[in-house]
């Protein structure tokens, strides 16, 4: 499948962040899907200890990490 659970979408977060900090990609299965990882980690930045991710023509968005945060925002923008 091309879409990735949840889970995954939170491990492969917490993958770029600790990828941009150390600059040392995961272990991955094939140098194919690793060339994919560190071309996608490309769309973010870290600066002052958070990540961000570069939109074109918009503001960089922050990543939050902590579910209950991200669901609170989620709750409020959809009030």
């Amino acid at each position: 499948s091309v879409f990735l659970s949840a889970a995954d979408q939170e491990q492969t977060l917490t993958d770029i962040f600790k990828f941009l900090i150390i600059l040392e990609a995961p272990s991955f299965e094939s140098t194919a899907k690793r060339k994919k990882f560190v071309k996608h980690t490309t769309r973010f930045f870290v600066q002052k200890g958070k990540m961000y991710k570069c939109l074109p023509d918009r503001p960089p968005l922050l990543v939050i990490f902590d579910p209950d945060k991200r669901l609170s925002i989620l709750t409020g923008a959809h009030e």
